[in-house]
């Protein structure tokens, strides 16, 4: 009967301790998700006051490179806009244009780095274009002269967007020096350098003050490098 114990209680032990072997450093390989975020002001050209609303603002870090995510990022046509209005990107992915309108669109940019043209299609349909050089692109509708989208093609995956109220999150964001920037549709912009130590970063709120009106934004061409043509019985081009 003492040796039936004695077996037991053996068995018992082997159990306990081969239970934990591999796992003694699995605390210390855990891996916090540092996050850097705040709030952005954005104030019109002229400074004579502030914006209803401070979405439509990216913020991203500078100071390293990490590859393009495999899946596209969608973009959606509907309602006559570009949803979202401003797009960040990584070096190297594409970017899907759904129509969901009932309406035909024709998205094109005569950017010199990436100028494409996708022609006339109909609701439910996309069409894909691969961004492979960083930098700042505008996208428009040759139908349409009030959708304007901006992509921003940034070289790491650390960026985020501000909501209406001008918060913004960057997660899973590593140590390191970093460069922040902030960049508005309207051209406001800001920048200053940042350090990340194992804890995540809360920022003073940052303000910006925007370079350009409403009204420049929307001023510009079509396809062919022409005004776009007015439509009778509707206001403006819209």
């Amino acid at each position: 009967m003492t040796d039936r114990i004695h077996q037991f209680l053996l068995a018992v032990y082997l159990l306990i301790a081969f239970s934990f072997i591999g796992v003694p450093n699995a605390t210390a390989q855990t891996v916090e998700l540092v996050e850097v975020s705040g709030q952005i002001e954005i104030w019109a050209k002229g400074e004579k006051g502030t914006l209803s609303k401070f979405d439509n603002a990216v913020v991203y870090l500078e100071g390293v490179t990490t590859p393009p995510p495999e899946e596209s990022e969608i973009v959606d046509q509907r309602k006559k806009k570009f949803r979202p209005r401003v797009l960040p990107i990584v070096e190297g992915q594409k970017v899907k244009f759904y129509n969901q309108d009932s309406v035909s669109h024709n998205v094109f940019s005569t950017d010199k780095n990436n100028n494409f043209d996708l022609g006339r299609y109909p609701k439910g349909e996309f069409k894909e274009v691969q961004y492979n050089k960083r930098g700042m692109f505008k996208v428009y509708c040759n139908i349409h002269q009030s959708m304007i989208l901006d992509i921003l093609v940034l070289g790491n995956q650390y960026f985020a967007t501000t909501d209406t109220k001008g918060n913004f999150k960057i997660s899973n964001v590593p140590d390191g020096k970093y460069e922040l920037n902030v960049w508005h549709i309207y051209g406001g912009e800001f920048s200053q350098p940042i350090e990340i130590k194992n804890s995540s970063l809360i920022l003073p709120k940052i303000k910006i003050v925007n370079s350009k009106f409403v009204k420049d934004v929307v001023k510009h061409k079509n396809k062919d490098g022409k005004s776009y043509k007015k439509r009778r019985g509707r206001r403006g081009n819209y």
